[in-house]
């Protein structure tokens, strides 16, 4: 809407924001307002000559059979859905209803996947509480559309395609909060205890960071300084040496 032409048609439930339109036609429905289902709203909506589909939320398997079916005519849908990581967004539309048959089109259609977590934060300037969104960012390879179709074992393989470019980590995002002296190595942790849940692989990650990244000795002290401050540890198990 900013850098190019074309139409976009939203299906909402409901809508909360009116897109001013820049330089793009704007078509806003909502669910029961303007349209019986999402069904329904995708037969209108291809009639209208559409470039870009919005669908508000994947909640269950019509409204991703509808995506699906979307992206199958070749227009581009961005979608929202409640999931932990990129990888469990996969393996969420995949095994919520056994529905097995989408890993052909998932890994044929999938152009990427966006992640965000909201994190709160103290400015140690200000110490007031600040919020940032840490990302992580899963965009599709040949290596990502083969392991899609791989069973769910397999399939965690693809957390490992998060540490290349252009992907984004989420552990990586808040890596560098830390560093950015946003976080503690502590808050750090809590947001990633679904993946990392032993002290020593964590403390093992950030050491992989820090060389990775080339972090100076003079961060990591400031990093260990906010770590006693904000949570008054003085022997913290995340200090890093």
């Amino acid at each position: 809407n900013q850098n190019s032409k074309g139409h976009i048609i939203t299906i909402e439930d409901p809508i909360e924001f009116v897109y001013p339109a820049w330089t793009c036609l704007i078509t806003q429905r909502e669910v029961w307002e303007n349209t019986k289902s999402f069904h329904s709203w995708l037969m209108d909506a291809l009639r209208q000559a559409p470039n870009i589909l919005v669908i508000w939320e994947l909640r269950d398997e019509e409204t991703i059979r509808i995506a699906i079916d979307a992206a199958l005519t070749w227009h581009l849908v961005f979608a929202t859905f409640h999931a932990w990581s990129a990888v469990e967004t996969i393996e969420w539309i995949i095994e919520r209803w056994g529905w097995w048959d989408i890993k052909h089109s998932l890994s044929e259609w999938l152009v990427a996947i966006c992640a965000q977590k909201m994190i709160r934060y103290k400015d140690i300037k200000t110490w007031n509480y600040k919020k940032q969104t840490a990302i992580e960012y899963l965009w599709k390879s040949q290596a990502v559309e083969s392991l899609i179709k791989w069973p769910k074992e397999q399939m965690k393989q693809i957390n490992s395609e998060l540490l290349r470019n252009p992907n984004v980590s989420l552990e990586n995002s808040l890596f560098k909060m830390v560093f950015e002296w946003k976080i503690s190595y502590s808050a750090a942790f809590n947001d990633m205890k679904n993946k990392v849940k032993k002290i020593e692989d964590f403390k093992e990650r950030i050491k992989n960071y820090i060389e990775n990244n080339s972090i100076d000795k003079r961060l990591i002290e400031i990093c260990n300084r906010i770590e006693v401050e904000l949570w008054e540890w003085q022997n913290s198990p995340f200090i890093i040496k």
